[in-house]
């Protein structure tokens, strides 16, 4: 969940570059995706 106002497609880019770059990820010999949803908090007040 990120706060409102947030640039979702960025997000979205930064958590597909964790992937690319994650240590662990990477030494694994296994073939990995990561599913992930974006959501968007709903501003009160």
């Amino acid at each position: 969940r990120v706060p409102a106002g947030t640039d979702v497609e960025k997000a979205n880019r930064l958590l597909e570059k964790s992937e690319q770059v994650c240590l662990i990820t990477r030494s694994l010999k296994a073939e990995s995706h990561l599913e992930a949803e974006i959501e968007v908090a709903v501003a009160v007040g």
